[in-house]
Formats: structure tokens, sequence, C-alpha cells
């Protein structure tokens, strides 16, 4: 209603005028009326009567200006990181795995740069090479991991069968 995407249509009605705001207000009941009627017909064709609704709060949602109101008594970075943090309580176990996964590759890279800056001393590489080939090394073993994990997600059809 409002266009695509993931926007809750603030900033849309924010410059609507007030006409347009009780058009709105028309749009959203007429919306509701026809859902009702909508549900009675669904239990008609079924041969059952709708329940009578009970005694129910209505609440009715925030207007524009407590909408206005509330969104201008916080700072931009505190919406910012109210965003992250409702994000990442949406996808914790999504953000669980990926930070084990990055985890894994950076021991991984630590352990190959250590083993070519320390262990692999007597050599000399160091002294030629700089810090380059303990970089290299270290880069080089972490996208070896990374590319047999993305091969094993490719070759998953293979397995299940």
């Amino acid at each position: 209603r409002h266009g695509g995407g993931t926007h809750d249509g603030l900033h849309a009605r924010t410059s609507a005028s007030p006409r347009r705001n009780a058009a709105r207000a028309n749009d959203d009941e007429d919306i509701y009326q026809k859902r009702t009627r909508s549900f009675a017909s669904a239990y008609q064709s079924r041969g059952e009567t709708m329940p009578a609704a009970g005694p129910s709060i209505q609440i009715s949602p925030p207007t524009e200006d407590e909408e206005l109101s509330e969104k201008a008594n916080l700072p931009e970075a505190y919406e910012a990181w109210l965003s992250v943090r409702r994000f990442i309580s949406n996808y914790q176990a999504h953000v669980f795995w990926l930070c084990l996964y990055h985890l894994v590759v950076l021991c991984i890279f630590a352990e190959r740069a250590y083993y070519y800056s320390v262990e692999r001393e007597h050599r000399g590489l160091r002294r030629i090479a700089g810090y380059g080939i303990t970089v290299t090394r270290g880069a080089a073993s972490a996208m070896m991991f990374t590319y047999s994990t993305l091969l094993l997600t490719m070759c998953r059809n293979f397995i299940t069968r």
C-alpha cells in the first residue's frame, strides 16, 4: 500500500494532507469491513456460524502526531542501534553461525601466519620477502578452507541422494 520495501510509510504520511489522511483512514475502515465480510462468508460456506465477538478492547493505532513525536525523541544513532539489535534478535542463529565461521577462518589464517613468521624463521624467508610470505600463506590457507566449505554446499545434492 505504501510502496515496496520494508519501510513503514512514516515519511510518506508526514507530507500528506489532512484530506489524504482522512481518505486513508476510510480506506483502512473499508478494508476491515471487507475482511469481516470475507470471514463471515467463509464460515457460511462451511455451514458454520461466525463466533460472536466477545467483549474486546479496542486499541487504536497511534495517530500521526504521536508517531512523529515518538520518532523525533530518538536520536538517529540510537534508532540505528535499535534496528541492528532488532536484526540480530530476528536472525540469532544466522548471526551465530556466521560469527563462528569467520572465527574459524581467522584462526586458520593466524595459525598459518604464525607458522611462516615464527616457526620457519630458520629458512630465512621472512628476511628475504618480509611479511609477504606470511600474509599470502595465511590468506591461501583461509581461502582453501572457505572454498572447501563452498564445495560442500554445492555437492549437498550428491551426498543426500
